[in-house]
């Protein structure tokens, strides 16, 4: 886990070096799906795209190991607190309307973009 956190990191300071690798601060609203199949509250979050592609070249050249899908975009939103989720979102955008999605653990979440007002 604290590799994976390392990968995440080191993508965001690359990423401002690199403004092609990722699309940076986009907004968004996010819910998570709970153990008991309900959906927690929507929350504003900021976070950045690349596609599974340039994340694993990423991560390799970097020594670690990754397993995302080359033809896939993700959406990474770092926590305050230091974790992330990875988001597989498929295309290149964020959509307009919920989508449902997963993270790197296999969890549901909801997505939309936007951020300003999350219901």
């Amino acid at each position: 886990m604290k590799l994976i956190i390392l990968i995440i990191i080191a993508i965001i300071m690359d990423a401002t070096l690199h403004p092609a690798l990722a699309e940076s601060d986009i907004k968004a609203c996010i819910k998570f799906q709970r153990q008991d199949y309900s959906w927690s509250h929507a929350y504003a979050v900021r976070g950045f795209t690349i596609s599974g592609y340039d994340l694993n070249r990423f991560a390799r050249e970097k020594g670690y190991k990754a397993h995302y899908s080359s033809y896939s975009t993700y959406f990474i939103v770092p926590w305050d607190n230091g974790g992330y989720i990875s988001l597989d979102i498929g295309s290149s955008y964020v959509p307009s309307y919920e989508k449902i999605v997963t993270d790197q653990n296999s969890i549901n979440w909801k997505i939309k973009e936007g951020g300003n007002y999350c219901d």
